[in-house]
């Protein structure tokens, strides 16, 4: 092992980890230039993808990394019943689910009423929103600003939104957690479902102590006007960029 890599994995990964959460290749690169060790960024990449392997440094998603082993699951199945539903009546309907219920883990104050949001094509709006109605849930369309009052948490109080074409999710129908903690920004925004402050919290601890695709979320974040700051509570400690 030359001396830069061996440099690399056994001094500077483990002092950027011990640092911050999170960090991005950048970051790696400051730092070996700060060292003076030379490395050219395709051998970086590769030597980066070796500690990957070698489970010194985890993939962080888009340029970024973390130490933190175990990646964030967020349990399905406080929605799980919407999906299946969904599924079996719409097939081919491109949709995602997530509930606020899924953030409790990481909550301070512990939720005691939820709101289900569902994604869906826009032209599936009404369709789907009819069809939940009918299976007696609580449904609002779409609501703005000036429907904000109507919406009320509760075990039957589902919320439809249009599917954001640039919104990160996986093969299934669950919002993954990149999605929720922007979405929830937003919402908490929107329809003052949570305090914002109480959301950057929430998303600071569940970021800290379960591994995130930060790269996607920051990614999500911009398309959706929102900054780091918007969506953590303390950002800088999290991330070192």
């Amino acid at each position: 092992m030359s001396g830069a890599r061996s440099s690399l994995c056994s001094d500077l990964l483990p002092a950027m980890k011990s640092k911050s959460p999170y960090f991005s290749m950048d970051a790696v690169r400051g730092l070996l230039d700060e060292k003076g060790l030379e490395i050219k960024d395709g051998t970086l990449r590769h030597y980066m993808s070796d500690a990957m392997a070698q489970g010194i440094v985890h993939d962080a998603g888009r340029g970024w990394y973390s130490g933190i082993k175990e990646p964030c699951k967020l349990d399905p199945k406080p929605v799980k019943k919407i999906v299946k539903l969904l599924e079996k009546e719409f097939p081919l309907l491109d949709f995602v689910c997530w509930s606020t219920q899924q953030i409790n883990p990481w909550m301070h104050h512990i939720l005691s009423k939820f709101i289900t949001f569902v994604n869906v094509e826009k032209d599936g709006l009404s369709t789907v929103s009819d069809f939940l109605r009918g299976r007696g849930y609580d449904v609002y369309s779409n609501p703005g600003a000036d429907r904000v009052s109507e919406v009320r948490a509760g075990d039957k109080a589902i919320v439809i939104r249009p599917l954001n074409s640039v919104a990160p999710h996986h093969d299934s129908h669950f919002s993954p957690p990149e999605a929720v903690l922007v979405d929830l920004c937003v919402e908490a925004q929107a329809l003052h479902i949570i305090d914002p402050g109480e959301s950057k919290d929430m998303a600071q601890s569940l970021a800290e102590t379960s591994r995130i695709s930060l790269g996607t979320l920051l990614y999500y974040a911009d398309k959706r006007e929102l900054s780091k700051d918007d969506v953590f509570a303390e950002p800088n400690t999290l991330m070192e960029k």
